[in-house]
């Protein structure tokens, strides 16, 4: 039991740092208008920008954490827990 608390808090953390990160990197982007004419532009920058980067790869991590919380734990258990 100590094993998938500790998994869930883990989940919970990569989550969090996944999106403080996404959040850090759109910061350093800065407001944009999306249009066809800076999709490129401002897509190279996304796609290239570290903390994007980095915070996209803690997202795949929590997923793959959470794929293995609940096969362990019902769902009706486990989704509360991530709020």
């Amino acid at each position: 039991m100590y094993v998938l608390a500790s998994l869930i808090l883990v989940g919970v953390l990569l989550n969090t740092l996944a999106l403080i990160l996404l959040k850090i990197g759109m910061m350093r982007i800065g407001h944009f208008e999306l249009s066809a004419d800076n999709l490129l532009p401002i897509g190279w920058r996304i796609i290239t920008s570290a903390p994007i980067i980095l915070g996209i790869v803690l997202y795949v991590l929590s997923l793959a954490n959470w794929l293995v919380v609940i096969s362990r734990m019902q769902i009706s258990v486990v989704y509360p827990m991530m709020s």
